[in-house]
């Protein structure tokens, strides 16, 4: 399998900025969550029709999203999106679908939670 970073750049993202010294960081760089070790990366803006999702404005990271936004449509909407983008697999919804699906505009197949159909397409 690839590592995060990698399936991120392959999806057209980038992760963010290994920042070791940063404030997300514990003292002598060990991280204590390794994602708050980075900086910067991909926006939310950079995928269309998910801006304001659970009050995410554009400027909000992919990353931080994913990995501070547990319980969220917006967690489970990016990380389906990063999915849809990867082009070495074969993820169930398309780019579009996914978008379509986060933001009403087609129904949840079975009438069930977003999230919870989301979690049956995970790879």
């Amino acid at each position: 399998g690839m590592d995060t970073i990698d399936a991120w750049a392959s999806a057209g993202f980038v992760y963010g900025i290994l920042d070791v010294l940063g404030s997300g960081c514990t003292p002598g760089g060990q991280p204590a969550n390794k994602s708050d070790c980075y900086t910067g990366g991909s926006m939310l803006s950079s995928i269309p029709g998910l801006v304001g999702l659970d009050g995410y404005g554009g400027s909000t990271s992919l990353r931080e999203i994913i990995t501070h936004g547990q319980g969220t449509d917006a967690r489970h909407c990016v990380t389906a999106y990063l999915n849809a983008s990867l082009p070495s697999i074969n993820y169930m919804l398309t780019q579009q679908q996914v978008i379509d699906l986060c933001n009403g505009t087609i129904p949840v197949p079975g009438g069930i939670p977003l999230r919870t159909f989301l979690d049956t397409t995970w790879v």
